[in-house]
């Protein structure tokens, strides 16, 4: 509808279009299916989306984070990758509804503030929120992919959660 277009064009269009515009010009619909599965890998370990869609962290030591975002930089280098001390203080809320204070004396979290990334990557099935609350599967495109983008997922995953895993095909 050309009228539609036209009103977008002299006044904003809608806040889904400014996501999808905001994808396009930064190029993250040019990101491979490995390195998203990578990403996702993270994000299903120790990692995820902000309830807002505002940002993507992994939470983690400070050397796997920066070996994280040494591979981010040199597969994804258009990313905002930022990585601060934690301070150790966490809350979980649990399936159960028992809430669980995490400390710890080495907690850093790596983080990609940018909303149009965070939104590409829960429109490609990555949970927002506490995973452990709600219902969670690997994406159809992860596990009907190759063998490259299993094995980046899986790799991230077990980096995550194993810190010392590789998956080896």
């Amino acid at each position: 509808r050309p009228h539609l277009i036209e009103s977008w064009y002299r006044e904003a269009p809608p806040r889904p279009i400014i996501s999808l515009l905001n994808i396009y010009f930064k190029n993250y619909n040019k990101i491979s299916k490995k390195d998203l599965a990578y990403l996702f890998g993270w994000g299903f370990g120790d990692g995820g989306l902000s309830n807002e869609l505002s940002y993507y962290f992994v939470c983690g030591k400070k050397h796997d984070l920066l070996k994280i975002k040494e591979y981010l930089e040199q597969h994804i280098p258009s990313l905002p990758i930022l990585i601060e001390e934690n301070f150790g203080k966490s809350i979980i809320k649990q399936v159960d509804g028992k809430i669980k204070k995490i400390s710890s004396n080495d907690s850093w979290i790596l983080l990609i503030r940018d909303s149009a990334f965070s939104k590409l990557l829960y429109a490609l099935s990555l949970p927002k929120g506490e995973k452990v609350l709600q219902p969670t599967e690997i994406p159809k495109w992860i596990k009907q992919g190759d063998k490259q983008i299993k094995k980046a997922f899986l790799n991230a995953l077990f980096e995550g959660e194993l810190q010392t895993h590789k998956v080896q095909f």
